[in-house]
């Protein structure tokens, strides 16, 4: 109870915070809710109540008024109240001034610690958002309508796994690849659009050609039963794409780049990406380790939905072992 308190006392009483619509969580409008399970809720209390004797506390609470900045606030909150914990910190500033480029900049936090004074830049790339999520569903949408107008038959099942960039309307490129998918007989593998696309046809009663993608999307029709997610029977478009990783990492890098400008360049610093999966943001940071450019990073920190990685040059490991092998100060210490 304590928790959901201090999230009441900090927060200033948020509306979201009593279940009105079946959930707790920030809203955006009346239409879009950012749920959030009570544990982490009462976790958020307790960061908050831990940061809340550390300058610049006031500043950080700003953020949690806008609903669109709700989950980053509280990834930044997180990690503040990880690296405040760390028995190598002595002393953390929230929201400091630094004056980077010309520029007055403001990283999340400053910690001083046993190896020397750190700044730390925290960002959430949100992959679930970029284009290329929005892209694929709109893809997906244009092949189904043309679909519709064929009337494509009950019995057969389109697969489509995207290579390569769609260099045309999206409507045009779906018309033309149902059109000659149509013209198919069923088993035929694969069909190929060009560089774009691989097409298949089968029988629903067959299984799936594509079975391994990066993402994908499913469009399923109703019988009536219960089903399986990934039921071939019942899946009358399967959309698959092998690219998404390489573009959402193009995403990460913009970033990381944008995190390094807010690090003042007299001290080291530390990027943390949240909420991205390890394997895209390795490729991102594994492009710029070796730059000079990131010289002052003592490391990259990745939070893959919930477990920390850190990414970092061999000559700095034993810095970081000894700021994060230190141990951790109670959540709730007095």
């Amino acid at each position: 109870m304590e928790g959901l308190a201090d999230v009441a006392h900090f927060l200033a009483d948020p509306e979201w915070l009593v279940d009105e619509w079946g959930m707790l969580g920030p809203m955006l409008g009346r239409k879009s809710v950012f749920p959030l399970d009570l544990e982490r809720i009462v976790l958020l209390g307790h960061e908050l109540r831990d940061l809340s004797r550390h300058e610049g506390f006031s500043l950080l609470l700003k953020g949690f008024s806008n609903p669109t900045q709700f989950h980053d606030c509280m990834f930044e909150v997180q990690i503040a109240s990880i690296f405040g914990r760390l028995n190598a910190t002595t002393s953390l500033k929230l929201a400091p001034v630094h004056v980077v480029r010309g520029r007055e900049k403001r990283p999340e936090f400053d910690i001083e610690t046993s190896i020397g004074p750190l700044s730390v830049e925290c960002k959430r790339p949100h992959p679930d958002k970029h284009e290329a999520s929005e892209r694929l569903l709109s893809v997906v949408s244009d092949i189904e309508m043309a679909m519709d107008e064929v009337a494509w038959p009950d019995d057969l099942r389109l697969e489509v796994e995207l290579t390569g960039p769609i260099r045309e309307q999206t409507t045009t490129f779906a018309r033309h690849l149902v059109e000659k998918a149509l013209q198919s007989q069923p088993g035929e593998c694969p069909l190929s659009m060009g560089s774009t696309a691989k097409v298949y046809v089968s029988s629903r009663q067959s299984p799936f050609c594509i079975t391994s993608m990066q993402v994908g999307h499913d469009l399923m029709v109703g019988n009536g039963q219960a089903s399986g997610l990934f039921n071939p029977e019942i899946t009358k478009l399967r959309i698959g794409v092998n690219n998404r990783d390489s573009k959402i990492s193009s995403v990460v890098g913009a970033q990381l780049a944008k995190a390094l400008k807010q690090l003042p360049e007299d001290r080291l610093g530390i990027i943390m990406l949240g909420d991205v999966p390890i394997r895209i943001a390795t490729q991102a940071i594994e492009r710029r380790i070796g730059s000079a450019a990131y010289d002052n990073v003592l490391a990259f920190g990745v939070s893959d939905y919930g477990e920390l990685h850190f990414v970092f040059r061999e000559t700095r490991r034993q810095m970081l072992d000894q700021l994060m092998m230190s141990g951790m100060r109670p959540l709730l210490a007095t």
